[in-house]
């Protein structure tokens, strides 16, 4: 799943031209989110017997990095109503990617884009799996946790 999740952030991300580089997956207990720029996206499959949760935390200097390579010669603010659809359109997309690689027949909630300092969140009480992606001087985090 956690292969599938990285060839999911490749695939998407490759068609904007960008490249990150991630760590290994981590495993942790709770869910949480740190930083200050969070997208998540909520999973449910078709029967309701799988549910789950899955967050992507950057930090300023990827998402500028990333809206710059998504609308070049656009200059897009984070904060903003088309900085935040953005962010939150790839997410959703890596999420779409995602669950046909694993063909899950279930489907998302619309993702939710939330901005904040010194923000800390628990999407989820169980074990979740989390990888961080380097590009040029900012990082990511993609975090996944089924029930």
């Amino acid at each position: 799943m956690i292969e599938a999740l990285s060839e999911a952030v490749n695939d998407i991300f490759g068609t904007f031209g960008v490249s990150p580089k991630c760590s290994d997956a981590t495993k942790l207990e709770p869910h949480i989110i740190e930083k200050s720029f969070c997208v998540v996206i909520g999973i449910v499959d078709g029967g309701g017997d799988r549910k789950g949760v899955l967050s992507f935390e950057f930090d300023k200097p990827f998402v500028l990095g990333l809206l710059a390579a998504m609308m070049p010669g656009i200059d897009v603010h984070v904060e903003s109503e088309m900085g935040i659809s953005a962010i939150s359109e790839i997410a959703n997309m890596v999420t779409g990617k995602l669950l046909t690689k694993l063909n899950f027949a279930g489907m998302t909630t619309p993702p939710t884009g939330v901005i904040g300092q010194n923000m800390k969140g628990l999407l989820n009480t169980t074990y979740a799996y989390k990888i961080i992606y380097h590009w040029q001087n900012g990082s990511m985090a993609v975090t996944l946790s089924l029930i």
